[in-house]
């Protein structure tokens, strides 16, 4: 039987494999540390020097004390499993692993967690808002017209936006919950530091493109949508280079089927992340559509006086044409927002059905294991009938 080797982390550098006895005779000489990382076969995780039982002796106690959180995956950088595996890949380090890495420093798993909660808020508090405005723009329109119809279907949108803000709530809750009951693994980080790098640029690249075309075309408002894909992309970013936030084990290694059971995992739990970030992005910008709308109800421009006499015909009936603006923009920013709210059901519902093909393929890559285990404890049963 070999005996155990062990492998050892200072400074996001991996060393060895070392014997049990050399791993405890550079313990004991000050070249191991307790707050340094080791692993060996087995482990599904590194852990602190400090927290192998026997390896620092007296000293256990102490650093278990010292460093309670260290074992938590993702809490910080230099316990992350991800960050190791990332740092032992490529000897050579390219620019965008230096990059990725600083970024990793500034907006780790913390970060998730906390932006998550902010823009959960962020979105109920923009649907009280959409309400508010939603209202207000049909009352102004409705003075404006006199067409009454449009408080009853101001009332009628309150009440669906209420019922909208119940489902988004209750969903939020459940994908959280989803996203800690299923895992993956992977045992590199290649593909995720690939999507960070893209999403990343492609954000930078929207933003500064709508924002350029609306200056261009004096359509001053895709600067709104612009910096809400910016947000989504850079959290997508974010998200891939912290892959604790979603569950995804780095592992030394893994089958090419268990590998690709992984990256299907995180591309179906990124939504699940996203979700409450988009559910906040949408019902803010929903709302200052509204708002706007609710701007030029209040200052209509005057129409062409070829088509002066002509009303707009619209889902909420006929309105004057110098009205149209103001109400296309009202009906952007209502879908929108009602987008919004429903995103959490669809990607509840969504993820669901996805992951029941996950879990099927799973159990077609477990037959294999199975079956040899059937063999190995049928063997002794012949091997007792044949003595």
């Amino acid at each position: 039987m070999s005996p155990v080797e062990w492998y050892y982390a200072r400074d996001n550098k991996q060393q060895g494999p070392v014997s049990a006895m050399e791993l405890k005779q550079l313990a004991q000489t000050g070249q191991l540390r307790a707050e340094d990382l080791v692993w060996r076969e087995g482990m599904a995780d590194w852990l602190p020097a400090g927290k192998v039982k026997g390896l620092f002796e007296e000293d256990a106690a102490r650093t278990e004390a010292r460093t309670p959180a260290a074992s938590a995956a993702g809490s910080t950088f230099e316990s992350s499993a991800a960050a190791f595996a990332r740092s032992r890949e490529a000897p050579v380090r390219h620019f965008f692993d230096h990059f990725l890495e600083s970024v990793r420093l500034q907006f780790n798993a913390q970060f998730v967690e906390s932006t998550t909660k902010v823009f959960s808020v962020v979105g109920h508090h923009g649907l009280y808002a959409a309400m508010l405005l939603l209202f207000t723009f049909h009352v102004i329109l409705a003075a404006r017209t006199t067409n009454l119809y449009l408080i009853v279907l101001a009332l009628a949108w309150a009440l669906a936006l209420v019922v909208i803000q119940y489902v988004a709530d209750r969903f939020l809750g459940a994908l959280e919950k989803l996203n800690g009951a299923t895992a993956g693994r992977m045992c590199s980080t290649a593909f995720l530091d690939c999507w960070a790098v893209l999403h990343i640029l492609v954000g930078l690249i929207l933003l500064i493109g709508f924002t350029l075309f609306g200056l261009h075309m004096e359509l001053y408002l895709l600067t709104l949508p612009a910096i809400g894909l910016f947000v989504l992309y850079q959290f997508a970013a974010v998200l891939a280079i912290n892959p604790e936030t979603l569950r995804i084990e780095i592992v030394a290694e893994t089958g090419a089927g268990e590998e690709a059971i992984g990256i299907l995992s995180f591309l179906l739990k990124i939504p699940l992340r996203l979700a409450p970030v988009a559910f906040g992005v949408g019902t803010i910008l929903g709302a200052l559509w509204m708002f706007f709308a609710c701007w030029l109800a209040l200052t209509p421009a005057a129409p062409p006086e070829s088509t002066a006499a002509e009303p707009l015909k619209t889902a909420i009936g006929a309105v004057p044409l110098e009205y149209g603006a103001a109400v296309k923009l009202a009906t952007g920013g209502t879908a929108l927002v009602v987008c919004a709210g429903a995103l959490p059901l669809v990607t509840y519902l969504a993820f669901l059905l996805c992951h029941l093909g996950i879990d099927l393929l799973r159990a077609v890559l477990s037959v294999p294991g199975k079956l040899d285990g059937l063999r190995a404890s049928q063997t002794p049963d012949k091997e007792k009938e044949t003595g």
